[in-house]
């Protein structure tokens, strides 16, 4: 018998969604890959099918946000929460508020109906009340598509955070970015061993197929593991600013899905020791990760 399980993650301009598919015994298993405008993410879902998707889902009001020098913050318990578990600060980034998303949607229609140049650029000046990034005004359209596909499917669909998980994996935050070749090498290793599938070579397939970059196709991998130990029952999330892990009762948002762990609190940071043991799997991440400093670029 085997389980199928959906991973989500945003690009730049469409979602990579992967679906895993896993036997519960022996067997190997399988990949599909797809890419989706993030208004036909909807068809991407089945019912029955649990999806691990990487935007915020449950939103602040206004008068449940902080106020900021700009306007109104977005940031929940769980994002405060989850950058315990991220390489930065950064990884996590505040969502919009209720009314800035609805405001935000409403300056992207403005700006689509524009007749020139000028007319047809999002300006977050328009954006009431104030206090999201450009990057949060770039992405409204996605976190208004995952809202409506966790009404679609409230009960299968929940936000998760790759670089939560591949901590949780790891069992440590791991000291390169994801951007870098030795942290995509890390987090390609780190699925390997949870997989055994050669997600380096899949994830550079993906890449030379789609042009959508290798790192999100890793990111919503990541994701699709986290959606298969959901569809069998082993439920573990973030809700708290703390970062302490949880075991999922029955929460609909505010809250990101984890795979299984033991962990109760934040990983550490891994040094650099321990980061290469823990993501040293093919060979090709063992050239580069053993690569004395300056000469990794070599291999």
């Amino acid at each position: 018998m085997n389980d199928a399980a959906l991973g989500i993650d945003i690009g730049s301009r469409a979602w990579t969604v992967v679906e895993l598919t896993a036997p519960r015994a022996e067997g190997r298993v399988q990949l599909a890959a797809t890419c989706a405008a993030f208004d036909s993410i909807l068809d991407c879902v089945q019912p029955g099918k649990v999806a691990i998707i990487d935007v915020p889902i449950g939103l602040l009001d206004d008068e449940d946000a902080s106020r900021t020098d700009k306007g109104k913050s977005g940031d929940r318990d769980v994002d405060k929460g989850a950058r315990k578990w991220c390489p930065s600060t950064s990884s996590v980034f505040p969502p919009p508020t209720k009314q800035q998303l609805a405001s935000a949607l409403a300056e992207h229609r403005r700006a689509r109906s524009g007749k020139t140049k000028d007319e047809s650029k999002r300006r977050l000046s328009n954006v009431e009340p104030g206090g999201i990034s450009r990057q949060t005004l770039e992405l409204v359209p996605a976190i208004d598509a995952a809202g409506k596909l966790k009404q679609a499917f409230p009960e299968h669909v929940f936000e998760g955070h790759p670089e939560v998980v591949f901590s949780a994996l790891a069992e440590g935050v791991l000291p390169w970015p994801k951007s870098s070749l030795a942290g995509a090498l890390a987090r390609a290793s780190i699925l390997q061993r949870w997989l055994d599938v050669d997600v380096v070579s899949w994830a550079i397939g993906q890449e030379c197929s789609t042009g959508v970059a290798a790192d999100n196709w890793l990111d919503a991998l990541a994701l699709a593991v986290v959606a298969i130990d959901w569809s069998r029952g082993h439920r573990k999330i973030l809700k708290t600013r703390d970062g302490r892990v949880h075991t999922w009762v029955d929460e609909a948002d505010g809250i990101m899905a984890l795979p299984s762990t033991e962990r109760c609190d934040p990983p550490p940071r891994l040094e650099r020791d321990r980061a290469m043991a823990v993501a040293r799997t093919t060979e090709g991440s063992k050239a580069i990760l053993d690569a004395p400093a300056g000469e990794a670029q070599k291999h």
